[in-house]
């Protein structure tokens, strides 16, 4: 026999209403997503289908949208190891359809259901274990049927799906620009003056794009410059709730060379690269945050003068907030390093 809850109770459904009888159930329980790849803005719909042989009592049934957060850090500092695991949920939605103690019947029973459209507050569909500290950010459905009784094991049942950030949700565009200035245009053996300058059309930037920015370099010293990059990164900050760390992972995706210059001269150039495809959008949650930044770097000569980095940012903390968005079609987009 097969049933349907509704907001009335049960209602007979024919047999042929139920498709894929012969999956795996998970403790009597199986959800069937009608996508398996969700964007912002969009409602997570879908059916749970929980199959008895036997008339089941239960207290009370709960289907949940989560967005859970792992961070781990290894610390071995000296002889010491000290280990950080961060288990979060940084969204979740529940529904309920039974919560007062009821009996379920025989057969298989069929509970449609649809939540809210999903808000920017969790994080996309990310795993990158290879580092320490490490990130995984995944999105799932769960589903939880308390039984009566101090002895008797309530059911359980998790399904997963990846959710991306829809660029149609982004702000505004605008230009931005970050400079560098040197302390004092005149060069002497401790100090090698030099102002950098990094422009960008756009403030937010699609994967699979080129993107533009213009870089304006003034050597003002007597000395030759090494050659200046531009690059494209990604920063993997950690928070760990048993702790007040804050820890970075930095990646970088794209790196551009560019000439080198000569002393006393400046430049201005326009550069191009293409972001990478399979990305993910950028993300700030209360544990963790995934940020992408432009950054231009000028190398010094000699051992005791460090590079000019010039990172193209905006928002809090002066990190990148720049929202990578994802193509029309992300039906073939990938998680892991990119």
């Amino acid at each position: 026999m097969v049933s349907r809850w509704t907001a009335d109770g049960f209602e007979p459904l024919l047999d042929e209403d139920v498709s894929n009888k012969d999956v795996k159930f998970q403790d009597h329980m199986h959800v069937f997503l009608d996508k398996l790849v969700y964007l912002t803005g969009e409602s997570v719909t879908g059916r749970l289908v929980v199959k008895n042989e036997h008339p089941l009592h239960c207290l009370s049934l709960v289907i949940s949208l989560e967005n859970k957060i792992h961070t781990r850090y290894i610390d071995m500092a000296g002889e010491d190891t000290t280990n950080y695991n961060g288990r979060d949920k940084a969204y979740k939605h529940s529904i309920a359809p039974h919560s007062v103690e009821c009996n379920l019947p025989t057969g298989y029973i069929v509970y449609p259901f649809t939540f809210p459209p999903l808000e920017r507050r969790g994080m996309s569909t990310f795993q990158h274990l290879r580092s320490n500290p490490s990130l995984r950010s995944h999105w799932r459905i769960k589903t939880v049927i308390e039984r009566p009784g101090a002895l008797t094991k309530n059911l359980r049942h998790r399904q997963h799906f990846n959710v991306y950030l829809d660029g149609t949700l982004a702000a505004e565009t605008k230009a931005v620009s970050v400079e560098h200035l040197t302390k004092s245009p005149k060069s002497s053996w401790n100090h090698i003056p030099v102002c950098a300058k990094l422009n960008m059309e756009e403030d937010t930037i699609k994967m699979g794009s080129e993107v533009r920015v213009e870089v304006v370099i003034d050597n003002s010293s007597d000395k030759k410059l090494d050659h200046y990059t531009v690059s494209l990164d990604r920063v993997l900050v950690h928070r760990f709730s048993d702790s007040d760390e804050e820890l970075s992972v930095y990646q970088n995706l794209v790196e551009v060379q560019g000439e080198k210059i000569d002393k006393c001269s400046a430049i201005q150039r326009t550069v191009s690269f293409m972001v990478p495809r399979e990305l993910v959008g950028a993300g700030e949650t209360c544990f963790a945050d995934i940020r992408y930044v432009v950054r231009l770097t000028v190398k010094k000569p000699g051992l005791f003068h460090g590079p000019v980095v010039v990172p193209l940012t905006r928002g809090r903390h002066n990190h990148s907030t720049y929202l990578l968005v994802m193509s029309a079609d992300c039906s073939q987009a990938k998680t892991g390093f990119f």
